[in-house]
């Protein structure tokens, strides 16, 4: 996954450098790119499947942080990330959107910069109480932003 991240930087860096991102062919290679990266989103919801090994629950137990889903099983633990994640994207959807285009009317730039700033640090606190990377927070506060 990783990889894929540094992929996306310097393939696009590539598309702007050599005027290619207007074209067909740019077009649709951002459209992979940004496919890949909003697919990442499940893969990393899906981690907690990956930590438990029989036999080492002890082990596993004794290096988890102190976030909400602590005493879950992994399935449990896995559905309820993709629950949050599910409502931070429908809250975007539906309620961020409309919000962000009345502060907008208002045309006062700072309160619409501070209420985007402050999804994002909100959604990075959720994501590390929950047991995830804040970087993928603000990953998906990005998302949300970008279809505001």
């Amino acid at each position: 996954m990783a990889i894929k991240f540094l992929s996306t930087a310097i393939v696009l860096q590539t598309l702007h450098e050599k005027g290619l991102i207007k074209t067909e062919a740019g077009q649709n290679a951002f459209s992979i790119l940004l496919f890949q990266d909003i697919a990442v989103i499940p893969l990393l919801a899906l981690l907690p499947l990956l930590s438990t090994l029989p036999g080492k629950a002890s082990e596993h137990t004794s290096h988890q942080s102190t976030g909400w889903l602590n005493g879950f099983s992994a399935l449990q633990q896995t559905a309820f990330v993709l629950l949050i994640l599910l409502l931070i994207i429908l809250v975007g959807i539906y309620i961020l959107r409309p919000l962000l285009r009345l502060i907008a009317k208002s045309g006062l730039r700072e309160i619409f910069t501070a209420t985007s700033l402050l999804l994002v640090v909100g959604i990075a606190l959720l994501m590390t109480r929950i047991g995830l990377s804040p970087a993928l927070g603000t990953f998906l506060a990005g998302v949300v932003l970008a279809g505001s």
